[in-house]
């Protein structure tokens, strides 16, 4: 959970290899949708967000295998787009946040079966050496 706040995230994927061994397992959280991409992401440090293809190619070229890639919290994508995009905003209120924190229980059953895309990409990938 870090690749969004790095200017080179492959030199950080490569390092991180190096610290792996061989056929060693990493699991790779980062933010996605470039189109969230807004002051809530500049108030974070975050320097950009990620595609699904983008995520694939990265981790092909530090030289991992992805076993899989998913998305996360779709309705954590609707309050971003909101917050960020809508109202322009650079933190969601308190009040929100405690909203989805007493309701989670129900996002997790129904977030498979939103339409639109989750907030975050989660890869699991194994290195190919």
């Amino acid at each position: 959970n870090m690749l969004e706040l790095v200017d080179d995230p492959l030199r950080v994927l490569n390092l991180m290899g190096d610290c792996l061994k061989p056929k060693g397992n990493l699991i790779v959280l980062v933010p996605q949708g470039k189109n969230l991409f807004g002051p809530l992401d500049v108030a974070l440090g975050h320097k950009r967000r990620f595609s699904e293809s983008e995520l694939s190619q990265l981790l092909g070229a530090a030289g991992f295998e992805i076993e899989k890639i998913y998305q996360v919290n779709k309705i954590g994508a609707l309050s971003w787009w909101i917050f960020g995009k809508l109202f322009r905003r650079t933190r969601i209120h308190r009040v929100a946040l405690k909203m989805f924190d007493k309701t989670v229980w129900f996002w997790r059953r129904v977030d498979r079966i939103l339409p639109w895309s989750g907030l975050s990409l989660v890869a699991v990938a194994k290195r190919r050496i």
